[in-house]
């Protein structure tokens, strides 16, 4: 069975910090020894999940995100590419790069406070427990009997349509959804 998440230390707080335990690869000195180096962590750690940045908030740097996926894939882990970075500057191909995930938020793009973007496959994301329930994606609550547990019904796709705040620059919300 996969292992819990694994991460370069090139990555941004909001990537280190997110995932909660997990290893911490320190980056080598050249991307060719990263990526040796990840070769090896991907096979004695077996993540579930790889989480990468696209491009270093510090110096710029671009990873070889086809690469990466393919490591990753090889060690059958999924792979999450935050691409806060990475977006306002370059083309990203989720597909041809072999990414799994994508995340970004959206002040990076000159979006409305509390814009952001989770763009990944619509089955894997449709089996995961919503990160915040509530706003509009919960269908139904039961109350629990004595001692049992609350049910909850969601509203699919549940996991990806929680709507932002509103704020006096953002616009109303859409009621179009976009399939993934």
């Amino acid at each position: 069975m996969p292992g819990p998440v694994l991460r370069l230390d090139v990555e941004h707080h909001a990537n280190l910090l997110a995932w909660g335990p997990g290893r911490v690869l320190r980056a080598a000195p050249t991307v060719a020894q990263t990526l040796a180096d990840l070769r090896y962590a991907l096979a004695a750690d077996r993540p579930a999940l790889l989480a990468v940045t696209g491009a270093s908030n510090v110096t710029g740097e671009v990873l070889p995100l086809e690469e990466i996926t393919a490591l990753a894939h090889a060690a059958g882990a999924r792979v999450v590419v935050d691409a806060a970075q990475l977006a306002p500057h370059r083309h990203v191909d989720i597909a041809a790069a072999g990414i799994d995930y994508l995340a970004l938020s959206g002040h990076k793009l000159y979006a409305p406070y509390g814009a952001g973007v989770l763009v990944g496959r619509r089955d894997w994301l449709d089996v995961a427990a919503p990160y915040l329930a509530g706003g509009g994606a919960v269908h139904a609550v039961t109350a629990p009997d004595e001692g049992g547990a609350t049910e909850v019904s969601w509203r699919p796709p549940h996991t990806a349509t929680r709507p932002a705040p509103r704020t006096s620059s953002a616009p109303p919300r859409s009621p179009r959804r976009a399939a993934c």
